[in-house]
């Protein structure tokens, strides 16, 4: 009796993840380990002092106005990846179910602005979010909103920039 499994590779699984997790660990976790390291080091006009060793990086936190600045990452970091797990999911769950080659091209079709320049991007949107941008001038031509909106260098338009 045929059987449609597939068949079973020898020797440990965890060999064929290995060179991958090596390079996430060259490639992300040692950058990260780095600035960690360097956050304990004082900045100074020349660069960072690696001879002393300072908490003071950190202390400043307890100001308001870093404290405040980092309240507001950590907020538009949160609606961000909310935002953006509700609208991906239905995208993923879309191309889950096309063929091989399909699901090729829809991948490619969905991470290709991610290619495109930073500085293109950020024209981009300016274009979009400016007060007599794309985005406000439908929006009173549809009669949604009376007076544009001010979504360029704001917390909702740095939201929608970085959704999608």
């Amino acid at each position: 009796m045929a059987t449609d499994a597939a068949p079973r590779l020898p020797g440990p699984h965890w060999l064929f993840v290995a060179p991958l997790m090596l390079l996430m660990a060259g490639g992300f976790v040692w950058p990260l380990l780095h600035v960690l390291v360097n956050s304990f080091h004082p900045n100074t006009p020349q660069g960072i002092d690696l001879e002393h060793w300072t908490g003071g990086n950190y202390a400043r936190l307890a100001d308001p106005f870093f404290a405040e600045i980092l309240i507001r990452t950590l907020r538009i970091a949160g609606m961000v990846t909310a935002i953006t797990a509700v609208l991906a999911y239905p995208v993923a769950l879309f191309i889950s179910r096309l063929s091989p080659r399909a699901q090729s091209w829809m991948i490619l079709a969905y991470i290709s602005p991610w290619l495109v320049n930073t500085v293109v991007k950020a024209l981009g949107w300016t274009l979009l979010l400016r007060t007599r941008g794309v985005i406000n001038t439908v929006l009173e031509q549809l009669d949604i909103i009376d007076a544009p909106l001010r979504l360029l260098l704001t917390e909702t338009g740095i939201v929608i920039a970085l959704v999608p």
